[in-house]
Parts: structure tokens; C-alpha cells; sequence
């Protein structure tokens, strides 16, 4: 029994301790890089932007990756998505769609808001890449609309369940997109 202890003190007297390693930080992409390009398939080439998004009647913002399939939006002029900070949609424009109860609410007032503080409204000739857009949180993908449909019936609408014929203008439907933060 002294011999096993004497082995014992021998070989922690011999041991060479040494200081344990930290380990390595893992890599962490830097999320305010202004756009990602995802190839999608051979001739669909997409290109994602961070941003905040905000959708109507939902009361939390959600942050993650909009792609557009291109770098720039033709309105007026082109404009190069990288110089947006924001877009606010305002207003919606109403028409009937397939009856006469069923209305599709277009955007009809965006406003584009510039990094360098200039402002940019459209009213006309919306463009589609400001009307339909896939969304990508940590969870999903998705698709988001800059316009939706409302039904009209007894002089009421459905969703809003109000009788004022403008409402829709200005109040669009739960999940309707209403802004778009860039990072």
C-alpha cells in the first residue's frame, strides 16, 4: 500500500501540468454587409439585402434578408437598391379585381427614402420589385406583398369590417408589408 502512494506523489511530483487552451472564436459573418448574391439556378441570379421589415396589424418588426433579382429598381430613373435606407408604403389604390366584390389594393404612395437623406415619392408606374419580395428570417423563407385583396359586400369591407369606402386606402389588410429598413 506505501508502494502504490509512493507511485502515487512520484508521478504527480513528474507531471508537467500546462495551461489549458481557450478555444477559438468561431467565425461570425458581419451582417451589415450590404448585399448577398445567391444563385438560385443558372439564368435566376438573386441578390439580398438586410433589413427590418415592418407588416400591417403585426406588432413586431422582423429582421432578415429581401431579395430582389436586381440590383437596381427602374422607376422614373434607376436607382440602386444599395443607396436605399428605406421604403415606406402610404397609400393603396383600390380596384375591383375578379367581381365585383373583391378588390385588389395596390401601392399607389411609396416613399424612398435615400442614405444620403434625400426623399423619392412614386405614384405612378409602380414598379413590380417593389410589389412582391422573398423574405428570409432565421426560420424561413417566405414571400411578402406590398399589396393585397379586400372584399366589399353591403357596403362594408371584410377584413376591416368598416363601411368607410377609403379605409383600405390608407389602412391595409393584417401582413400587408408597410416598411422596409435597410441595414
Amino acid at each position: 500500500m506505501i508502494l502504490v502512494f509512493l507511485l502515487f506523489i512520484i508521478n504527480l511530483l513528474n507531471a508537467q501540468p500546462y495551461e489549458p487552451k481557450m478555444p477559438e472564436e468561431p467565425y461570425v459573418p458581419d451582417i451589415k454587409e450590404p448585399k448577398i448574391s445567391i444563385k438560385f439556378s443558372s439564368t435566376n441570379q438573386m441578390f439580398g439585402y438586410q433589413v427590418k421589415i415592418v407588416q400591417s396589424g403585426i406588432p413586431l418588426t422582423n429582421n432578415g434578408i429581401l431579395y430582389f433579382s436586381s440590383e437596381k429598381i427602374s422607376v422614373d430613373k434607376e436607382i440602386e437598391i444599395k443607396d436605399i435606407s428605406e421604403i415606406k408604403f402610404l397609400k393603396w389604390e383600390g380596384k375591383t379585381a375578379n367581381t365585383k366584390e373583391e378588390w385588389i389594393f395596390e401601392p399607389s404612395l411609396i416613399e424612398i427614402i435615400f442614405k444620403d437623406g434625400n426623399k423619392n415619392l412614386l405614384t405612378k408606374n409602380i414598379p413590380k420589385e417593389l410589389k412582391i419580395f422573398i423574405f428570409q428570417n432565421s426560420k424561413q423563407k417566405f414571400k411578402l406583398y406590398s399589396f393585397f385583396y379586400e372584399y366589399r359586400k353591403n357596403k362594408r369591407w371584410l377584413y376591416s369590417d368598416r363601411t368607410n369606402f377609403y379605409y383600405p386606402s390608407y389602412n391595409p389588410i393584417k401582413g400587408c408589408l408597410v416598411n422596409i429598413k435597410f441595414y
